[in-house]
């Protein structure tokens, strides 16, 4: 998962209780989706002296030959910004963003390039990929660990 911004410093994870409480959100609200397609949540996120990015992606649990659908959410951070709030626009903005997805039965409108979005009053940029956060997680640790 790349940041929107060019990164020298190696980004802050998000908390773990943060990445699986929005997974467990998005999984109560986007029940019936879940189910009928066998997919499951994912998230990911990371903080950067400037910016904040989290992911979200839902994928096949049993087949990773299946496209996954995965939001990529970034905001800027600026200094002495609350980021509770920041995070809250974050959440909402993946609300708005699966709803758009789900709300077609064919939808297949992947975005490569960083698009605007405005929630809270504050404006965020997002992408809509195929990647699989999970496979790309496991390429990352196993890279990490055997460099």
């Amino acid at each position: 998962m790349l940041s929107r911004k060019t990164q020298t410093d190696k980004g802050i994870p998000l908390p773990d209780t943060w990445c699986n409480g929005l997974e467990e959100t998005l999984s109560e609200v986007y029940k019936k989706v879940s189910v009928d397609s066998q997919k499951s949540f994912f998230v990911q996120g990371y903080t950067y002296p400037d910016e904040i990015v989290a992911a979200a992606s839902l994928y096949n649990n049993e087949d990773d030959s299946i496209i996954p659908v995965t939001i990529i959410l970034s905001a800027d951070l600026e200094e002495g910004e609350n980021s509770d709030l920041l995070l809250k626009s974050v959440v909402d903005s993946f609300g708005i963003l699966f709803d758009e997805v789900f709300s077609q039965e064919s939808w297949n409108d992947y975005y490569a390039d960083w698009r605007e979005l405005k929630a809270r009053k504050k404006t965020l940029f997002y992408q809509i990929t195929r990647e699989n956060l999970k496979l790309t997680k496991m390429a990352d640790d196993f890279l990490e660990n055997n460099s």
